[in-house]
């Protein structure tokens, strides 16, 4: 068994560790595990079943913080419950249905009631308003913060102008980032979730150029024939992986700069740890391509450090 302990990655250590607290998980365990997230390499893999272990404990934990079971002796269990939340809900190896659970529990635990117990005896009820008064105002807060966040988590820069060197390599690197994070398991998600039904209209539009990309074609396919590509899920997901971004044609480009330019594009809408989310990155990327092409002259030849909050 210490030979396995010893071959786990770091966030498997942690998240062994953090399971195996008694009687229940500490906000240190909280706030190792959400530095374990925070900090995970970017060629890092995290297991589906792991995956599903870290959305259970936190949603456990969560949970018994909302009902006072757990986090009114501490009062950093708020913070680090937050904290682990808000990471985990922009994680691309989460499945979609997982990221809205984690995201509900997260709204769930900035409105919870943070009204300490009344002591037993006499209560001084001009004390008590004034916690209670105090506590809605740091709910205001956080409820602040957590918007904060999910702005710098969705912020999409304007295109910017690069020459044809430069645009190549970000294509190639997005290729590189979608093809690791479009998984055969978040696709079948994704049709679990919608079935036979059709997705919002930004999420087609996405998916529409995303055919665009594997079929290196001028003009958006049918959603029939999208959904069809989508059915296959392992085929789907190869067919990202073997993208090659130099063989995209200038064309394609240049077709896809004046998709994401419109109006009714997602930019916002959709969190980039989701399929589509991740697909939408990846054409947006590819756009600031297209916009290169048609505009740049040509070129001549030639971790992180996250510190303890007390």
């Amino acid at each position: 068994s210490s030979w396995l302990f010893c071959a786990m990655s770091h966030l498997e250590r942690i998240l062994h560790e953090v399971q195996s607290e008694k009687p229940s998980t500490s906000s240190e365990g909280l706030y190792k595990l959400n530095e374990a997230i925070f900090n995970l390499g970017e060629n890092e893999e995290v297991s589906g079943s792991d995956a599903s272990a870290i959305v259970a404990l936190a949603t456990r934990c969560a949970n018994a913080f909302c009902s006072g079971r757990a986090g009114r002796a501490d009062e950093n269990y708020r913070f680090d419950i937050v904290g682990l939340l808000a990471t985990c809900q922009n994680q691309h190896f989460f499945e979609d249905a997982d990221i809205r659970k984690l995201r509900q529990v997260l709204l769930q635990v900035l409105a919870a009631d943070k009204s300490l117990e009344a002591p037993k005896g006499s209560v001084d009820s001009a004390q008590l308003k004034a916690e209670n008064d105090r506590l809605q105002a740091e709910n205001a807060s956080m409820r602040e913060l957590a918007r904060a966040v999910h702005q710098i988590q969705t912020f999409r820069p304007a295109p910017r102008q690069v020459d044809s060197s430069q645009s190549g390599s970000n294509a190639a690197k997005a290729c590189r980032i979608v093809a690791r994070n479009v998984t055969a398991r978040k696709v079948e998600g994704f049709m679990k979730d919608y079935g036979d039904a059709k997705p919002p209209p930004g999420e087609v539009l996405v998916l529409q150029a995303t055919m665009r990309v594997l079929e290196n074609r001028d003009s958006s396919p049918p959603w029939p024939k999208v959904q069809k590509a989508l059915s296959d899920a392992a085929e789907f997901a190869a067919r990202l992986k073997q993208v090659d971004a130099e063989a995209i044609s200038s064309t394609v480009l240049k077709g896809l700069a004046t998709l994401v330019a419109k109006a009714d594009w997602p930019s916002e809408s959709l969190g980039s740890g989701s399929l589509v989310g991740a697909l939408r990155d990846w054409i947006q990327a590819l756009a600031g391509d297209g916009e290169s092409v048609s505009e740049a002259p040509p070129a001549s030849k030639s971790g992180r450090d996250r510190r303890r909050r007390r």
